[in-house]
């Protein structure tokens, strides 16, 4: 296995297609390839498992019913400008090629897709996640976070995340040195759905257990945040 090979199977990978044969034929490639696959048959089940998974990299087709493509993308892109996409479609329309540019879409695939242009461009989205995010973040008393594998390392092993809490301490290194709002963490998270800040205070709780309580501060009234 190549390098490149090694490092995507570190990541999670939304593969979202209505064409059951095609989606069928695909997933066989795409689970020999990625860490994790998740595939959906219509725009509306892609969002679902993209709120609840919280993969890496989103391969969406642009004709699906319910909500197509190019929709299901603004939706993630109006609060998600990290995670990778690649869009596939049969048509090679100059419309949609230009909406996918501005949506920062990292490939512009045409069926049928070919495996090597499939692994070329599955490799430029592992490429462009590394530049966007470190692997690995070194934080207080010995401790590493890791984004592709949402987990914390210390001198004794790891640390197992939930995906909330995992969450949570990437919006922190995220915004290193500065006070993360409980708004942020409302619509970053919670997707502007209603988050007491009880249960905000639970979920840090929990977190400071496995980390200890000095790497993330509290901010009285206003947030949290951990030191630069």
């Amino acid at each position: 296995m190549t390098e490149p090979e090694k490092k995507l199977k570190k990541y999670t990978v939304l593969y979202a297609e209505d064409d059951e044969g095609i989606r069928k034929s695909y997933e066989m490639i795409l689970k020999k390839l990625c860490g994790t696959l998740h595939c959906a048959s219509d725009g509306n089940e892609a969002f679902v498992l993209y709120t609840e998974k919280k993969p890496d990299i989103l391969i969406a087709d642009i004709k699906m019913p319910y909500t197509d493509g190019l929709q299901l993308i603004k939706r993630i892109r109006s609060s998600d400008k990290k995670l990778r996409i690649l869009m596939t479609t049969a048509y090679t329309d100059e419309q949609y090629t230009l909406q996918a540019i501005e949506l920062d879409i990292s490939r512009y695939l045409v069926k049928p897709v070919m495996l090597e242009d499939l692994r070329g461009a599955l490799q430029k989205c592992v490429r462009e996640l590394e530049e966007k995010n470190p692997e690995l973040i070194c934080l207080e008393n010995g401790l590493t976070y890791s984004f592709p594998l949402k987990s914390i390392s210390s001198y004794e092993g790891e640390i197992p995340l939930t995906n909330i809490e995992s969450r949570i301490l990437e919006i922190l290194i995220e915004n290193r040195g500065r006070i993360v709002r409980y708004e942020k963490f409302e619509s970053e998270i919670w997707r502007n759905e209603y988050m007491s800040k009880e249960t905000l205070r639970s979920h840090i709780k929990f977190l400071r257990k496995k980390i200890g309580n000095e790497i993330i501060k509290s901010a009285k009234g206003l947030g949290y945040f951990i030191n630069s």
